[in-house]
């Protein structure tokens, strides 16, 4: 049976897809297809059994890691039942734990949701009534939790801001982390790899048709190239930039994060990082 013995964990929009996508350039490592399986976070994919999840590597030809990247799994509390998952099927596999700017990842996933149709509430409302915004930039809840479950040297932090100014030491980090050769360089290592700029977000007329014609995003992604192309200049309009804080928003998010994340930041010993972090948001 082949499972892996790594995860990237997430967070949701903390370089996660760049850095799964340089780990499967390595020789040494099998990383999943797809990257995201969802398995111990969503009980659709939990249902069809291991036998599915296994399918997800079996392209692997002996790697030294074999590994997937679920940013879902660091929502330890919309997803509590994640982590006895893991240890129950694979043990103490290791895990990538990777985290950002609390503020600027809630903006940036606000910004990808809104991008795929997944939400269409102003950014302060929706904000409130997701759970998972906030979910997801409380790092030392889940730093915490991983590191009960799986040991403190099975879990290795990656800083959006360290990979965002040296991504060959952040990466050459993370490969010494899973024992293969830290001295590769990914071909793509310079290559701004699935960020926000440039998102669009559907117009009236798309959420339109998608509530009234059945089928409409699988007939649409099934659409050549070009009709894509031009069906995305007619149904979206670019987003001008991640969404405002208003006064309201940033206090409430505050009263759930800045505990959590300045106990995080004072634990991981990146003080430096404080002052960005906890200041006030754009």
């Amino acid at each position: 049976m082949t499972l892996p013995n790594f995860l990237v964990i997430g967070s949701p929009k903390c370089a996660t897809t760049a850095i799964c996508r340089h780990l499967n350039a390595h020789p040494d490592v099998c990383f999943s297809a797809p990257k995201e399986p969802f398995y111990f976070c969503w009980e659709k994919y939990y249902k069809r059994g291991v036998g599915w999840y296994e399918t997800c590597f079996s392209h692997a030809a002996g790697e030294t890691a074999i590994g997937e990247g679920t940013t879902h799994y660091a929502l330890v509390d919309t997803y509590p039942m994640v982590i006895e998952r893991i240890q129950s099927l694979l043990g103490h596999p290791k895990i990538i734990f990777c985290v950002r700017n609390p503020y600027e990842r809630i903006q940036s996933e606000w910004v990808e949701l809104r991008s795929q149709g997944l939400t269409m509430k102003p950014f302060s409302e929706d904000l409130r009534s997701n759970s998972w915004y906030i979910d997801g930039s409380m790092y030392g809840r889940t730093l915490q939790a991983y590191v009960q479950a799986f040991g403190a040297d099975n879990v290795h932090c990656v800083f959006y801001d360290d990979f965002k100014a040296d991504p060959t030491a952040v990466m050459a980090g993370i490969f010494d982390f899973l024992d293969v050769d830290a001295g590769f360089a990914p071909p793509e290592l310079n290559v701004r790899i699935y960020g926000s700029e440039g998102k669009r977000e559907d117009r009236r007329l798309t959420n339109l048709l998608r509530r009234n014609l059945p089928g409409f995003d699988a007939l649409r992604n099934a659409a050549p190239e070009g009709v894509r192309n031009l069906a995305k200049s007619l149904l979206k309009s670019p987003i001008k930039g991640p969404p405002a804080w208003d006064e309201a928003s940033r206090a409430w998010a505050a009263d759930h994060l800045t505990e959590n994340v300045s106990t995080f930041l004072h634990h991981m010993d990146r003080r430096d990082l404080e002052a960005a972090w906890l200041g006030r948001p754009s």
